[in-house]
């Protein structure tokens, strides 16, 4: 009844009485330790049995604790009270020592992504994640984003928004969004400068990409530490890379660092039109040849419309 009339956040601690009447007419013992047991490893509550406190001798008070035999008085509600409020102290300390601080120039896309989280509403979700430049949206990525759904539940698509590429971010984001509108279980989320930036991975960002050695440990630190933790991302999909050396190598690195986090890593092969990989360095080229006819078929039809609106072919 209350959660229908209250909308919690995560700062409310909610508090759930119970209690077995085990002298009571009817009352089935062993169905309601079932039921606790179920209780306890199908929610995120923490459990705790107080019975012991209402046992002869009293341990917390020499004064009797109950006016009925089924009812406590002011001085077990004081006792059940303190009982609580030490649990939530050490629960909240504990809570305080695993978290990690978030830095501060984080904290405001971190903070955003706390509420985005909202929008997975799909209890105990597998939640995936996919980070695309999309320069632009091809039919690869509609197969990529296609195959990782039938592995997740809930997928974040972020969209890089460095401005290093052949098309403007503001482009790049709403073809995608054009082209995920139908889905109720994807959001398509801007990267921020925190993941596959200038500032976290510029080598992906260099014309010449031939003989670079890449370090993309901070690039993923940070999506390991803060960004896959703020949307509980458990999974991160990625496409075999047959052609650029850098987002092979950044790959292969992402495997190793994200293992620590238990993200898994799920590598897939690149959609094909029969022999032909298809990728957006090949649809920049043909826009480049002024060669339509082959930007057709390796983009959506919502992409090559967006295309035209814009006049970027």
């Amino acid at each position: 009844i209350l959660s229908n009339t209250y909308h919690f956040t995560d700062k409310d601690i909610l508090i759930v009485i119970t209690q077995g009447k085990e002298n009571n007419k009817g009352f089935n013992l062993d169905k309601y330790n079932s039921s606790i047991k179920t209780f306890i490893d199908q929610s995120v509550f923490h459990y705790h049995n107080f019975s012991d406190i209402f046992t002869h001798p009293y341990p917390y008070s020499d004064a009797e604790i109950f006016f009925d035999p089924y009812h406590i008085n002011h001085r077990g509600y004081r006792i059940v009270a303190e009982n609580i409020l030490l649990i939530l102290k050490n629960t909240i300390l504990n809570a305080k020592k695993e978290k990690k601080i978030v830095p501060e120039n984080l904290r405001t896309y971190v903070a955003y992504l706390d509420l985005l989280r909202r929008k997975c509403t799909i209890q105990n979700a597998i939640v995936g994640s996919i980070v695309m430049n999309c320069n632009p949206f091809t039919l690869g990525h509609k197969y990529l984003i296609e195959s990782a759904l039938e592995r997740c539940d809930f997928l974040y698509i972020f969209i890089l928004d460095e401005d290093k590429s052949y098309f403007k971010f503001d482009d790049r984001f709403a073809i995608v969004r054009r082209n995920v509108d139908s889905y109720r279980n994807i959001c398509v989320v801007p990267s921020s400068k925190m993941i596959v930036s200038n500032e976290t991975f510029p080598e992906y960002f260099e014309k010449n990409k031939e003989h670079v050695t890449i370090d993309a440990t901070k690039d993923l630190t940070i999506f390991g530490d803060y960004i896959a933790p703020a949307l509980n991302i458990k999974k991160r999909f990625v496409g075999e890379e047959p052609y650029c050396p850098i987002t092979r190598q950044y790959n292969v690195e992402m495997k190793s660092v994200l293992l620590k986090y238990g993200i898994e890593v799920v590598e897939l092969k690149r959609f094909a039109i029969g022999s032909d990989i298809v990728s957006a360095s090949k649809v920049r080229d043909a826009i480049e040849r002024k060669q339509y006819s082959l930007v057709q078929k390796y983009v959506s039809e919502k992409t090559y419309a967006y295309l035209e609106e814009k006049n970027l072919l």
